[in-house]
């Protein structure tokens, strides 16, 4: 997850001055879809249909990351491209083509913690 974070950061830039309209700048707009993507990959490790809502890894990114619920992410999206974010300044994109990697599974998170987080699956061979 730490990896897409990075793409996300480093593909869209950030910084936006403040909006006179009382909405969100681009580099809210930024941090709330890094936000909402952390939260989104949350899951239930053995539970039936975990990481199955496919959610583009970044506003400018061409790959997807499977998350539980991309509805937030999604809706964050939609404004940054609504507000011209991905036009000029510092969040401007352009798109970055990148591997499709997956599937994506519900891992348990390390250390005992309850829960667990959508990532790619990895199989272990002895």
């Amino acid at each position: 997850m730490t990896i897409v974070l990075l793409i996300l950061a480093e593909s869209c830039g950030s910084g936006s001055p403040a909006r006179s309209d009382g909405g969100r700048t681009c580099e809210q707009l930024s941090s709330d879809y890094q936000a909402a993507l952390f939260a989104a990959s949350a899951c239930t490790p053995g539970a039936a249909n975990q990481c199955q809502a496919a959610v583009p890894v970044s506003f400018c990114a061409g790959c997807d990351l499977y998350v539980n619920d991309g509805t937030r992410a999604v809706a964050i999206r939609n404004q940054f491209f609504a507000q011209g974010c991905d036009k000029s300044g510092p969040t401007s994109c352009s798109f970055v083509a990148c591997i499709q990697v997956g599937p994506f599974t519900c891992q348990a998170n390390d250390g005992g913690s309850p829960g667990g987080v959508c990532s790619i699956a990895t199989s272990t061979t002895n």
